[in-house]
């Protein structure tokens, strides 16, 4: 149902990528990378060699999956693979009302402010508890 490609330098990890597969469609889920090496561009390798894993097993398209508006490096890295960009609309059910609500994708600020001052440790914990309710 899916994949993960995972690159190494000198046997350390650098860089690595989650893919889930659909019917003909790869799906790039999930990305991460070590800043400490952000000059070899394994981003780039992991990505690669995903595509030529795809296309060796038929899958005719990848989807580079949703990004928030203002995250333009990931933006921008996504287009440099000629990933085309659509709006995504969000929208909850709010039972006493009976009717679905726009949910804006904006992050609150003041989590934003809050969390930018968390050390790792924290975040990785704070993580672990929040993401099954908001990821």
């Amino acid at each position: 149902m899916g994949f993960i490609v995972l690159a190494s330098f000198l046997g350390v990890p650098i860089a690595a990528n989650v893919y889930f597969c659909f019917g003909d469609q790869l799906l790039y889920k999930y990305g991460a990378s070590d800043r400490a090496f952000q000059h070899l561009r394994a981003n780039n390798l992991v990505m690669w060699e995903a595509i030529k894993w795809g296309c060796d097993r038929g899958y005719s398209e990848l989807c580079f999956g949703r990004t928030e508006p203002d995250n333009e490096g990931l933006r921008k890295f996504k287009a440099g693979w000629g990933a085309r960009e659509r709006v995504i609309n969000y929208y909850r059910f709010d039972l006493r009302m009976g009717a679905f609500i726009k949910t804006p994708a904006i992050i609150n600020p003041l989590y934003r402010k809050i969390f930018s001052k968390l050390p790792i440790p924290a975040l990785n914990m704070l993580g672990s508890v929040l993401y099954r309710h908001i990821g």
